[in-house]
């Protein structure tokens, strides 16, 4: 279908997404889309298991419903996603002018998991767990980079389902494949994460965790996040890396870009400006690491919304 069609309010969107059903509680949609200028759009989604494999990426997302808002997700190239959804959510997605998204989406019902022999039970997975992000009474949100094969999977599912005449029995193998391997990725890390992580260092770590989001402009260094919560600087790094799936210092970079990026997006802005009021001196610098993130260079996304 048209992206019009498909998200009427996002005029700025061009490209094409399609949507199969492979059999019952069991959807496939892919994306290739571009982002003609900055771009806000909120979709409801009901509650489903999510994996999305972004083989282009850039921009972010928030999840949310009454209960959770998450931090900003980062779209990341060559990631796997994973969102379960117990309540009916709304997914706001931000794309920053110049940005292609390029990826497909499974979306799994409840009951379809239920009758489907081998995968894990998604209702366990925790904020233990190596790929979590975000979690609240609703939703459990992770991510982790994807694997060779798994890409490699989507991306020729991608490549079918746009084609003229596509083969529907690959198309559902390579999917299968791909829940196969995300399934017991999930299944493994779990078992690791219950036998290896401290519940007291749990609660530290995510007082670290949200000690970072209080001030993302602050100079941290891992002494002082170490000090503040009361956990030695060692356990606190592998411990971080463990629950939130990325180092600390990666971590508060993704969310310095992200909330650049929000920035960016208002008008008359300047790019140093905006470098510094998240945390980094040196414009050149900025500028090299929010190209290397999003793909697109800072004073792009602040021309594009100037025009």
């Amino acid at each position: 279908m048209n992206i019009s069609n498909y998200l009427p309010v996002a005029s700025g969107l061009c490209g094409q997404v399609r949507r199969l059903s492979l059999r019952d509680g069991f959807d496939l949609s892919v994306y290739d889309i571009d982002a003609v200028q900055p771009q806000r759009v909120d979709a409801a989604t009901e509650p489903c298991v999510s994996i999305n494999v972004m083989l282009k990426g850039g921009g972010s997302a928030l999840i949310h419903d009454q209960d959770l808002q998450s931090p900003n997700i980062p779209y990341l190239s060559g990631t796997t996603y994973v969102c379960v959804m117990h309540n009916r959510m709304t997914n706001t997605m931000r794309l920053p002018a110049g940005m292609n998204l390029k990826g497909i989406d499974i979306r799994l019902g409840f009951d379809f998991l239920q009758r489907l022999s081998g995968a894990p039970v998604m209702s366990e997975l925790k904020a233990v767990h190596p790929w979590h992000f975000s979690s609240g009474p609703g939703a459990w949100i992770g991510f982790r980079q994807a694997t060779g094969k798994t890409l490699a999977h989507a991306g020729y599912v991608l490549q079918q389902v746009l084609c003229e005449q596509p083969d529907d029995l690959v198309i559902e193998s390579r999917v299968l494949e791909i829940l196969s391997t995300t399934f017991s990725q999930l299944k493994v890390s779990q078992s690791d994460a219950c036998s290896k992580v401290n519940p007291k260092h749990v609660r530290l770590i995510a007082r670290a965790y949200q000690l970072l989001l209080s001030d993302i402009t602050y100079p941290w260094t891992i002494r002082d996040i170490s000090c503040q919560i009361g956990l030695n600087e060692k356990c606190l790094k592998a411990g971080f890396k463990q629950q939130y799936g990325q180092p600390i210092f990666q971590f508060l970079q993704n969310q310095r870009l992200l909330e650049a990026q929000t920035l960016l997006q208002q008008a008359n802005v300047r790019v140093v400006d905006v470098a510094m009021q998240v945390g980094y001196a040196n414009p050149s610098h900025f500028a090299y690491l929010y190209k290397r993130q999003f793909g697109v260079s800072p004073s792009q996304v602040a021309n594009a919304t100037d025009v």
